[in-house]
């Protein structure tokens, strides 16, 4: 049984899904605790993630066509997005 292209990307949006959720709640409760506004970025950057793993997983399970090609190539904005987020809340003092 062959695995195809398409259901490794199903199966790792999928875990970044999970992670994202996973350390974004846990952040968000630090932040409730501490009041950083780093954590506060953080969150929302985890949170960016979880919107790119979440838009993945629907386009796979639910679209098929040229569409879901689209859809793919602009969740990527959620990464750079997030990514610019974290270096916002490292830099940040």
């Amino acid at each position: 049984m062959a695995i195809r292209a398409d259901e490794i990307e199903l199966v790792v949006s999928l875990g970044i899904l999970l992670v994202s959720v996973g350390l974004g709640t846990l952040t968000y409760l630090t932040w409730r605790r501490e009041r950083e506004r780093r954590l506060a970025v953080v969150t929302v950057a985890y949170g960016l993630f979880a919107c790119r793993g979440l838009a993945v997983v629907f386009e796979e399970a639910v679209f098929t066509g040229v569409q879901p090609e689209l859809i793919d190539h602009l969740s990527s904005l959620f990464v750079l997005f997030g990514l610019l987020l974290f270096f916002v809340a490292i830099v940040r003092e």
